[in-house]
């Protein structure tokens, strides 16, 4: 990732909460978390009792928390219906996955991905749980997924499909989720 544009605020007032933008550019399709740092730069100025700057300020900095980026920020939720058997471009794989419960393990999924679930997440108790998610990727890409979890006495197993109208995002999109700890 790069930065490619960024818009500055051009005055904080302390106590009101001021927005500055910043734009990155990726090369390529994401498939995998990327953390960051991120640091706030600007002149720190003293003020008179109006609030009109004594001199021009000397720069300064704030780290900031750490950024991550992952594929669910680059897939927008989408109802919309998407017929599974219209999409080719199919990646499929079975996870074991250490986590305690079906519950956790479907709202990790869906954290990950950020796509919407055509059904609510169930109780921990569920020892069964499937749905189909969909959403849009940047550029109007169309991605939908199965994930169809059950409970065993080692964890949850995950029996998960990606299907997309481009054969990169559905690599992409199941990639991002093959990469996290499980």
């Amino acid at each position: 990732y790069t930065q490619a544009v960024s818009v500055p605020a051009d005055r904080i007032i302390p106590f009101q909460p001021t927005p500055t933008y910043v734009a990155l550019a990726v090369a390529g399709l994401p498939s995998v978390d990327v953390e960051m740092e991120a640091t706030l730069t600007f002149n720190l100025a003293e003020v008179d009792s109006s609030g009109e700057a004594l001199d021009d300020g000397a720069p300064d900095s704030y780290p900031l928390e750490r950024l991550t980026v992952r594929i669910g920020d680059f897939i927008g939720r989408s109802s919309a219906p998407v017929a599974w058997d219209e999409m080719g471009n199919e990646v499929r794989d079975m996870f074991q996955l250490s986590k305690p419960n079906i519950r956790v393990c479907a709202l990790a999924l869906l954290d990950c991905l950020g796509m919407q679930s055509d059904k609510p997440v169930p109780d921990a108790s569920v020892p069964k749980f499937g749905c189909t998610m969909t959403g849009t990727f940047v550029g109007g890409v169309r991605v939908v997924a199965r994930a169809g979890f059950m409970a065993q006495e080692q964890g949850v197993v995950l029996k998960f499909a990606v299907r997309a109208d481009t054969e990169e995002v559905a690599q992409a999109v199941f990639t991002s989720w093959a990469n996290q700890p499980h």
